[in-house]
């Protein structure tokens, strides 16, 4: 046989040496692979727990680094690690950016472990707890919690974790109870600071607001107001009713200042400078007259207006924790603490609610 005539039997043995070298080389890329843990650590502080010893963003980095050194599970493995942190963050519920990104990362199946110092950094309700336990579930993700040396490979390890998941809800609810109570308890023990709400006075020695109307002011020796541009007496809770009406009528918070400043209505700043002064001389004096004067006109802004359509106060009910900073940044109204009954109204509380609707739909 001529050996410059190639055997088709060595071309066929060639392909299976080949296919077979593939199939190992394949196999070992799939061995390799799975020795490579993917694993998401996560982190959360409250701003209230940032001070408190162990719970910092660093001693739960440190303790996880040294969960992950010596655990049998991981300790041999070698490991990608990724990280979601959320600082100052707390854990009311899910609307956080580092654990929108742990979510992500779960759902688009980049996760092998979510690892976590205590069962409470992810969460403190129930119910984003079994979401979380149950996404993890689908997408093959085991979660640890080492505190509690937990994890949800297994179906104890799950049942556990939702227990303690009902503990940790208690618990936070349990705190907002008591929170809410010291502050209620602050709030009926001392007025509101600064100055009164537009259209009322406050008694000191009963540390009470009333109405600036006539039966009220007769009754505490408050003086009435005379406007140099106007003989008739005038008393500020009155005109309160009538800005709220003008704004259903309008649907403009500039109309209606325009309409207090054409008709010569003091401001409010210009009526509590006028009863200061007044009450100083009067305590200098002795002597007290039954009005005030206040003898020029002040033009009204938009954003007083506004202030005063938005006031709660004005339909009885006194707000406490509105407002989280100096900026006056308003909180969540799950955050406020309403006072109800506190001092008596100067509008009923369906002409709140009306105006408060219509402010809003603007």
């Amino acid at each position: 046989m001529d050996s410059s005539v190639t055997n088709p039997l060595n071309d066929i043995s060639n392909d299976l040496e080949f296919i077979i070298r593939q199939k190992k080389s394949s196999k070992s890329e799939i061995k390799n692979l799975s020795d490579i843990l993917r694993v998401g650590i996560y982190r959360r502080v409250s701003t209230r727990e940032q001070a408190e010893d162990g719970q910092s963003l660093q001693a739960q980095k440190n303790k996880i680094k040294n969960y992950l050194s010596f655990d049998t599970n991981f300790s041999d493995k070698q490991l990608d690690i990724f990280e979601f942190v959320d600082e100052g963050k707390s854990a009311k519920d899910m609307n956080r950016e580092g654990m929108k990104k742990l979510v992500e990362s779960v759902v688009q199946e980049k996760l092998d472990f979510v690892v976590v110092v205590k069962l409470d950094r992810l969460t403190r309700r129930l119910a984003d707890l079994q979401y979380l336990t149950d996404l993890f579930q689908k997408h093959n993700v085991h979660l640890v919690s080492i505190n509690e040396k937990l994890d949800t490979e297994s179906a104890t390890g799950r049942f556990f974790i939702t227990i303690l998941g009902s503990l940790a809800q208690l618990e936070r609810e349990q705190v907002s109870e008591r929170v809410q109570d010291v502050f209620e308890n602050i709030v009926e023990k001392q007025p509101l600071g600064g100055y009164s709400p537009y259209g009322y006075f406050y008694i000191q020695g009963i540390k009470k607001y009333f109405p600036y109307i006539p039966d009220y002011c007769k009754n505490y020796n408050i003086p009435y107001i005379e406007t140099t541009n106007d003989s008739e007496k005038f008393y500020p809770g009155l005109i309160v009713p009538e800005i709220f009406y003008w704004y259903l009528s309008f649907k403009s918070y500039n109309k209606v200042a325009k309409k207090l400043t054409d008709l010569l209505i003091p401001t409010p700043i210009q009526i509590q400078n006028a009863l200061n002064n007044y009450f100083k001389e009067y305590s200098n004096s002795g002597n007290q007259d039954p009005f005030l004067v206040i003898n020029e006109s002040k033009k009204w802004s938009r954003q007083t207006v506004k202030n005063i359509l938005s006031n709660p106060f004005y339909a009885g009910v006194r707000v406490w924790n509105r407002y989280q900073n100096r900026l006056k940044m308003v909180r969540s109204p799950e955050k406020w603490i309403l006072i109800h009954d506190d001092h008596p109204n100067l509008i009923e509380s369906n002409l709140f609610r009306k105006t408060y609707d219509k402010m809003n739909s603007h």
